[in-house]
């Protein structure tokens, strides 16, 4: 499993009730796919796929230091910590993404009764970073 700690920013900056963080485990084979589909992007020389994926648990900042505070857990724990906060209702999001580019992958949403104007994105990671199974934090906790 290779877990990502990232930050989420909204098209709108002025919507206030995005969340501001993703934790997501990746499995072995979501890996294999992710890597997959970068290199499809760069034969089929498109600018990206983009597929839905359940993957992740959106956050808002205070939800994701309660977590760590409340669990009291090191970082590489965080993927089951994350699986008690379920009132977190900056999380509540449609439409989960991965998109797939020549360059890396990012993760996409939309919070739930809301429309494209208020999509969440994380910013690319690199496919490199799929390279080991440590985790990835770009949060600052």
């Amino acid at each position: 499993m290779k877990r990502l700690l990232l930050n989420v920013s909204c098209v709108n900056g002025e919507f206030d009730e995005a969340p501001e963080h993703l934790v997501v485990e990746l499995s072995l084979s979501q890996i294999d796919y992710i890597k997959s589909m970068c290199e499809h992007v760069r034969l089929l020389d498109v600018y990206c796929i983009e597929w839905f994926d359940g993957a992740g648990v959106y956050l808002s900042s205070m939800a994701i230091e309660d977590i760590i505070e409340e669990t009291n857990t090191a970082i590489n724990a965080i993927g089951e910590a994350v699986a008690l906060d379920a009132n977190d209702r900056l999380g509540r999001m449609d439409n989960k993404t991965i998109i797939a580019l020549k360059e890396g992958f990012k993760f996409s949403a939309t919070p739930k009764n809301c429309g494209d104007a208020e999509q969440c994105y994380t910013r690319i990671i690199a496919l490199s970073e799929l390279d080991n199974l440590n985790t990835y934090c770009e949060v600052d906790l």
